[in-house]
């Protein structure tokens, strides 16, 4: 953007003194992110206090939400085991 933008417009970038720009996270990596102190070591950086805030808990994928109840069930009690005689032969 800041190098396209400009030339699209025909009009010159600027530079804005000791302003700094840091992208945080993209919608598949704000969950984990979030998790870890980074975004306390940006506030840091800046010189700024991070506001007071709960880290997010891990969310269970669905799939690994029932990869138990799949493997109990495959594990579970065997049905009768059956037998084929044969009589008479």
């Amino acid at each position: 953007m800041a190098a396209v933008l400009p030339t699209k417009l025909d009009r010159p970038g600027k530079v804005l003194g000791d302003l700094l720009v840091s992208h945080f996270s993209f919608y598949t990596q704000e969950h984990r992110l979030l998790q870890t102190d980074i975004l306390e070591d940006y506030y840091r950086l800046a010189g700024l206090s991070a506001p007071a805030r709960d880290k997010p808990k891990d969310k269970v994928r669905l799939k690994d939400r029932i990869r138990f109840w799949r493997k109990r069930r495959q594990r579970g009690p065997k049905g009768p085991d059956y037998q084929i005689v044969l009589r008479g032969t």
